[in-house]
């Protein structure tokens, strides 16, 4: 389609100068307990870049960094909630589950967690993105070299499609873990 993609796994900010600046928030996740850190990368790409894009690929809609908004141009996240006016309230350790779970049952997490609220002003830099629905599983318990390589090849999907009416023999699918440290997520799974 024309477009000149180079994906850098470690770099400085004006290494990665660019109309555009996708940034994972996987790969910030350890920069978070000094997140003046995340803003000052941040704030130093912008020289060298036209436009700086979050992909927030955390779990729920939950689990947000809006304090980013200021700071970029705009914030992808895999889930959203329909209404984002809930985002400006604060609900219970972050979830509208967990919400529910600790006011109907009592249910108490150690640490609740919260993040920055949404201000509604900036609501409009907030979209939805890709899902981790067509993410290739099965390489997790490939060797980590191999999952490294696979990560920038593109998916190869299964060519069989079953259409929307059809049987199917399998009637749920999830994947996930059992174990959370909060309680309000571990009681209900």
């Amino acid at each position: 389609m024309g477009y000149n993609i180079h994906i850098f796994l470690k770099s400085e900010a004006k290494q990665l100068s660019s109309d555009i600046l996708c940034l994972s928030s996987k790969y910030f996740a350890k920069w978070w307990h000094e997140p003046e850190k995340v803003f000052e990368f941040i704030d130093n790409a912008k020289k060298y870049c036209a436009k700086i894009i979050w992909l927030d690929d955390s779990d729920s809609t939950g689990v947000t960094h809006f304090e980013l908004l200021p700071h970029i141009d705009l914030y992808l996240k895999k889930q959203l909630l329909k209404d984002k006016t809930l985002y400006a309230k604060p609900l219970y350790s972050d979830r509208i589950s967990t919400e529910f779970y600790h006011r109907e049952y009592k249910i108490n997490d150690e640490m609740p967690y919260q993040s920055e609220l949404l201000d509604m002003a900036l609501s409009h830099k907030v979209r939805l993105s890709w899902n981790l629905g067509l993410g290739d599983y099965a390489g997790d318990r490939w060797p980590r070299h191999i999952r490294f390589v696979k990560r920038y090849l593109p998916p190869v999907y299964p060519q069989i499609f079953t259409a929307v009416n059809r049987a199917r023999p399998i009637d749920v699918m999830s994947r996930g873990t059992r174990s959370y440290t909060r309680k309000t997520i571990s009681y209900h799974r």
